[in-house]
């Protein structure tokens, strides 16, 4: 049944011209377009561009008189070539504080009880910014207060016994001159009671009462020397606990004053609030690397600068002290005045540039920092005079001399 089934025409249109068409069209679009591509790159060559500026050529002077044949001929002088003294420097930058932001950091450990600023708030130097947690800073605060007094009183006790020890000590002139006086007084009376003993006029046991009598007033005397030195030494004793008893509680309760004072973050400077670091219940640790224990950012708005990146090709020639002029996008039709303030003394070798710092003069209060700006900065170089100026700038730069 399959065998009755005619099969279809064959056609050479569809089986082979089509098809070549196609294939001759794709190769033909395929080596039009990469024909650019093959092409063999024609040799150009690259000189740099330097403004000149041609001095005034010499007044021309009068015909020669015909001279004689061995006389030769004058030559007049080329015209010297002479650089432009000063070109503009252009680059890309950012605008930051000048010298440098500042932060305003937590200056102990605590918890982040109340932020009292924003960003772009307006503060005075000493103005609070945040507070801390500060009840456990008041109980120390009171605790070192109470051994302060403890301290006081000690210290007043110490006193007292000095001052006591010095009355005494006062008194032992009157003591030892009295002691003396005694002992002279029984040393007589038994010297004259041995006398009469010997003479049987007076009993043996007055002779040792008097002898007992003059033996206690001799050791009252000697007795008095050894007080003296015992009493200086109390009194030294004495004085010296007087004057430390306080020095290490009221240096604790100065401690104890600073963290409570501490516990309310200021304002180091007069300026903006540029950045918020802190939240409320955030713990400030003493290792924490990341922002210090900065609380908030600040800057100055009436000292800013701009940062550029200048190209390495075109750094040769600043310095610090040029003239800027610097244009931001927030204000595109107004010029600021600046100075190139520092040089960045390391290059970036990635983006093939050189950092410079210039110093805005009249800085806008819409300026912010890490706004875009471009920069113009004015170098000026030393002027060449001379032919020989103008011809080695000639021989170096080849095709540029003649620009």
């Amino acid at each position: 049944m399959h065998n009755d089934i005619p099969l279809p025409s064959r056609s050479i249109v569809a089986r082979w011209i089509v098809p070549l068409v196609i294939v001759a069209g794709a190769a033909t679009a395929l080596v039009l377009s990469g024909f650019e591509a093959l092409r063999p790159a024609a040799p150009v060559r690259v000189a740099p561009v330097m403004l000149v500026a041609r001095s005034q050529a010499p007044p021309a002077s009068p015909a020669p008189a015909p001279s004689s044949p061995a006389s030769p001929a004058p030559v007049s002088p080329a015209p010297a070539l002479v650089p432009v003294a000063a070109r503009w420097v252009q680059a890309p930058g950012w605008i930051e504080p000048d010298p440098q932001e500042v932060h305003a950091s937590a200056l102990r450990d605590g918890i982040v009880e109340e932020l009292l600023v924003l960003e772009g708030d307006a503060v005075r130097k000493g103005d609070p910014v945040a507070r801390l947690e500060s009840r456990s800073a008041a109980l120390a605060h009171a605790r070192a207060k109470a051994e302060l007094a403890k301290a006081e009183s000690d210290r007043a006790r110490f006193l007292s016994m000095a001052e006591d020890a010095r009355t005494e000590e006062a008194q032992l002139p009157f003591r030892r001159a009295a002691a003396a006086a005694r002992f002279a007084a029984a040393k007589d009376a038994s010297e004259r009671a041995d006398r009469l003993a010997q003479q049987n006029a007076v009993g043996e046991g007055e002779v040792v009462k008097l002898r007992n009598a003059m033996l206690e007033a001799r050791a009252d005397l000697e007795s008095i020397e050894p007080r003296a030195r015992a009493i200086a030494a109390a009194i030294r004793a004495a004085d010296a606990e007087a004057a430390t008893a306080t020095l290490v509680p009221q240096a604790m309760l100065d401690e104890a004053a600073l963290a409570l004072e501490r516990s309310t973050v200021v304002s180091p400077i007069s300026g903006v609030v540029m950045e918020v670091h802190a939240t409320p219940g955030l713990s400030i640790m003493a290792g924490d690397l990341a922002l210090g224990r900065a609380i908030v950012t600040l800057y100055d708005p009436r000292k800013l600068r701009v940062r550029a990146d200048v190209p390495l090709a075109d750094a040769a020639g600043l310095s610090v002290g040029q003239r800027a002029r610097v244009t931001v996008e927030v204000l595109p039709d107004r010029v600021f005045e600046g100075i190139v303030s520092r040089l960045v003394h390391k290059a970036d070798i990635q983006k093939n540039t050189v950092g410079v710092k210039v110093s805005l003069l009249d800085p806008s209060p819409e300026l912010k920092p890490d706004m875009l700006a471009r920069v113009r900065i004015e170098v000026t170089g030393a002027a060449a005079g001379g032919a020989g100026a103008g011809g080695g700038a000639g021989a170096g730069d080849g095709a540029g001399g003649g620009a």
